[in-house]
């Protein structure tokens, strides 16, 4: 994996998940010693239980596979907006999901 992908991938992974603890958000619970963690921006309100973010090829959308009791599948984020565009649900879960080469096919690992 090239070092760009790697910056785009956990950037992508921070702006989804690291905001779902911020200090006002309804996602955010005490930790047991009572402190809670500082936001770091805003957060996306995804599906159950998301375990994988893939950066879209062009840089302008992400995937992000669920994997949750509630539901599985996945949902197509748009970064910009920071809404979710699209959740395609599935019967199993899922736990991996890579482009192909061209970027015009998405696969996604069943569990």
């Amino acid at each position: 994996m090239s070092l760009l992908k790697l910056q785009v991938a956990v950037s992508v992974f921070a702006l989804l998940y690291g905001t779902a603890f911020a200090q006002n958000s309804i996602f955010t619970s005490p930790l047991p010693t009572g402190v809670r963690l500082d936001a770091v921006g805003e957060a996306v309100e995804l599906g159950s239980m998301p375990l994988k973010v893939i950066a879209a090829p062009g840089g302008d959308k992400a995937v992000v596979v669920l994997s949750g009791w509630r539901e599985q599948g996945i949902q197509v984020v748009d970064l910009k907006t920071r809404q979710v565009t699209q959740t395609l649900l599935q019967d199993g879960a899922f736990y991996g999901a890579t482009f192909s080469p061209d970027g015009n096919t998405l696969a996604c690992t069943l569990g």
